[in-house]
């Protein structure tokens, strides 16, 4: 998944509105620990987009189908 630097900074502001607003400190821990994940996601300069990949490997297609 490629996301646009407007979508991250979007996502950034949630995340940042959500640990200002949030009730615990384990939310704010979890939101925390993902913004920083996606503020270190390697940047494809080419493409003015950040690259999201799955690490594990495993891809589902659900076929509902019959």
């Amino acid at each position: 998944m490629n996301l646009t630097s407007k979508d991250m900074a979007t996502i950034e502001q949630a995340l940042n509105d959500a640990i200002r607003n949030c009730n615990g400190y384990r939310n704010s821990l979890n939101y925390r620990e993902v913004l920083n994940k996606l503020q270190n996601l390697p940047r494809n300069d080419n493409q003015q987009c950040y690259e999201v990949t799955s690490l594990d490997g495993l891809r589902y297609d659900y076929d509902d189908s019959k």
